[in-house]
């Protein structure tokens, strides 16, 4: 079996739940790397996507396209 060191998570979030996600995540002691805490980073993406009938989407609307 392989054990990871450090591991890359990628998060696919609202930018004003950045803020919240990082406390929680450091809460955990997950975000501690060496002598720091806190440690994350983040980049703005542009995306499309579309909520097909089964969704029950945070953000649009059944069967429209959204940015």
């Amino acid at each position: 079996m392989t054990f990871f060191t450090f591991v890359k998570i990628e998060v696919l979030i609202p930018e004003e739940y950045i803020e919240n996600l990082r406390d929680e995540l450091n809460h955990l002691g997950i975000l501690t790397v060496g002598d720091y805490d806190h440690v994350v980073s983040f980049a703005s993406v542009k995306g499309y996507w579309r909520p097909i009938q089964k969704a029950n989407p945070f953000q649009g609307e059944r069967g429209k396209m959204r940015v």
